[in-house]
């Protein structure tokens, strides 16, 4: 089974969270060329780590750090995927949505979960509520 990581689970994986020791334990356990991100990850997992700075959560030499292990990570561990034009539209369709709340970020990631065909692993409560309702099935960290 093929699995698309948001953002959420990325952050997760390189700095400490509430969920990076599971996310620890569960990502060796996965085949080999199951685990997907795309393109749009890598600004997300950057925006989200100066975040982490400017908010003081981190230091600027452990955002340096955690880049560092996200380029090693995705090299290693993920197959990443094109955002291409029609995953706009669709995105666009789902942040139409506006029962649902997700976020235009949010909504670019599932709908190229959607495209793919791929499960999504978040960490993010609304995306993890809406996914579902959009005919993108979740995969438990659990």
């Amino acid at each position: 089974m093929s699995i698309y990581l948001d953002s959420s689970v990325i952050v997760a994986l390189l700095v400490e969270e509430v969920s990076t020791s599971q996310l620890l334990d569960w990502l060796p356990q996965q085949q080999t060329g199951s685990l997907f991100v795309s393109e749009w990850t890598a600004p997300e997992v950057s925006s989200a780590l100066s975040l982490k700075v400017r908010s003081k959560q981190i230091s600027a030499d452990r955002q340096v750090a955690a880049i560092a292990a996200w380029g090693k990570l995705r090299d290693m561990s993920f197959q990443t995927l094109a955002v291409l034009p029609e995953h706009f539209e669709t995105a666009a369709s789902f942040a139409d949505r506006y029962d649902l709340g997700v976020r235009a970020g949010d909504a670019l990631h599932l709908a190229i979960a959607s495209a793919a065909g791929f499960s999504l692993m978040t960490l993010d409560k609304t995306m993890a509520a809406a996914a579902p309702l959009l005919g993108v099935p979740l995969e438990p960290l659990d």
